[in-house]
């Protein structure tokens, strides 16, 4: 619906968890954001809606930052509190999202431990057969209009049996895809597992056939842009 968005993230959670409506700037700053948005609800709806339920769920956190870096939100019972992990890591997700739909468990631990030219080049064969990146993320959406090298997804693993055949798969891949990646929220957020640190970084420029000059592996030496994980 067109209207606007409201005064914070919280109330416009909570605005679509009553109406089920999803504003929409009409025009000016903010309209291609909350247009993306809109179009992940459709597209997404049962992961989009367990992003909001938790959203608006979220316990008082012992990890909320109280050095001023996040603001305040009205929690949903009234009272003030921090932003906390784990609304960083759902915020995190909505914004900049990546769902790696993935039937290989070898290709994700080369994910979280940034083996970037291990898994996106010497194994894009493989990739290509057993996993499936899926951009959830309405900010990064947007940022795709004007792509920039080091463009980086938070992805989340979602683990699955098998992938869908074809580019995007069937309806009913899609229904069965989406269900899955909401059943994984639940699932972290239940043990309390879901913090930025559940999110691998991704640079999308590194997915084979996103861009023509990774078809060679130096291409991978970049560490401004393909950064290695910490010691």
């Amino acid at each position: 619906v067109t209207g606007s968005p409201g005064h914070s993230a919280i109330d416009y959670e909570r605005r679509i968890l009553d109406s089920g409506r999803v504003s929409c700037r009409p025009g000016g700053a903010g309209a291609w954001h909350d247009l993306h948005n809109a179009l992940v609800w459709l597209r997404w709806p049962q992961l989009k809606a367990a992003l909001n339920f938790a959203h608006l769920h979220a316990p008082a956190d012992r990890d909320a930052r109280m050095d001023g870096s996040s603001a305040d939100d009205p929690s949903p019972a009234g009272g003030r509190r921090g932003r906390g992990r784990r609304r960083d890591a759902l915020t995190l997700l909505d914004e900049n999202g990546l769902l790696w739909i993935s039937t290989s468990p070898a290709l994700d631990r080369r994910l979280r431990t940034r083996d970037w030219a291990g898994l996106l080049f010497d194994r894009r064969t493989l990739l290509a057969t057993r996993v499936r990146p899926m951009v959830v993320g309405h900010g990064l959406l947007e940022k795709l209009h004007r792509p920039y090298p080091a463009l980086t997804a938070k992805t989340l693993i979602v683990p699955v049996a098998a992938l869908p055949e074809g580019p995007s798969g069937s309806a009913v891949d899609q229904v069965r895809l989406d269900a899955l990646a909401a059943a994984r929220i639940d699932r972290l957020v239940g043990a309390s597992r879901f913090t930025p640190d559940a999110l691998c970084p991704l640079p999308v420029a590194g997915l084979p056939g996103w861009d023509p000059a990774n078809a060679n592996r130096s291409y991978y030496d970049d560490t401004r842009v393909f950064r290695p994980l910490a010691a």
